[in-house]
């Protein structure tokens, strides 16, 4: 559980509370948008079975 835990916070937590802290400013402003980017590699198999959050922030 401690590895699901780890790569869910920096693959899901981590880009979550990025957008968080940053999206005010283009909301205040009435403009601009926050881009994330992820890996492919959410979209393959992986023998952690957590690969669904590798991709979960290009989508967030």
């Amino acid at each position: 559980m401690d590895e699901w835990d780890r790569i869910v916070a920096l693959n899901l937590r981590g880009p979550f509370l990025t957008c968080r802290a940053v999206a005010p400013r283009p909301r205040a402003e009435r403009s601009g948008c926050v881009v994330t980017i992820s890996s492919g590699a959410g979209r393959s198999i992986s023998r952690t079975g957590v690969a669904g959050t590798q991709d979960g922030g290009g989508g967030a």
